[in-house]
């Protein structure tokens, strides 16, 4: 079985994630009552788009670059693994599940298992970009720390209310 990715494979993986995440934000923000919950997902859309165009500009200058394996396709199939059991990997799962949570606080539990992801998916990744680009996916990666933080924050605002 051939598991080797090509860089545009991976990029395009997150982009697609991404997509999702945006979309899953968005659609929440658009259902919910609560003016706080509401503005913390529509924020985070407009987070979600800017790294899709980031990912979309590393996508433009693609350089070839094979990582360090052990074993050939060792990474690959890792990263590939990591973008499957993604909460956002698949065709339109973000709109999908933002139909299916009910409440503010499963959308914000949904949303931080989705930041936790994408942290370890982008931090995998990086071997996968040229070196030039590792500094892209390192901002990338904080900016989803901090969607962490902000999504905790909201989580415990959602639990004193209750």
């Amino acid at each position: 079985m051939n598991y080797l990715l090509k860089v545009s494979e991976v990029v395009e993986a997150a982009i697609s994630i991404e997509e999702n995440g945006r979309t899953f934000y968005r659609s929440f923000g658009d259902s919910t009552k609560e003016e706080e919950v509401k503005e913390v997902f529509y924020f985070l859309a407009d987070e979600e788009n800017r790294h899709i165009v980031a990912f979309k500009n590393i996508s433009r200058d693609l350089e070839k670059y094979t990582p360090e394996e052990t074993y050939g396709g060792e990474h690959s199939k890792y990263v590939s693994d990591l973008a499957d059991k993604n909460v956002f990997s698949g065709k339109n799962t973000g709109k999908d599940l933002a139909k299916k949570v009910s409440t503010p606080f499963e959308a914000t539990d949904l949303a931080l298992r989705f930041e936790k992801d994408s942290i370890l998916f982008f931090d995998e990744m990086r071997r996968f970009v040229s070196p030039k680009d590792h500094e892209i996916i390192d901002k990338l990666i904080e900016e989803e720390r901090q969607h962490i933080v902000k999504l905790k924050r909201l989580e415990k605002t959602l639990k004193d209310k209750e």
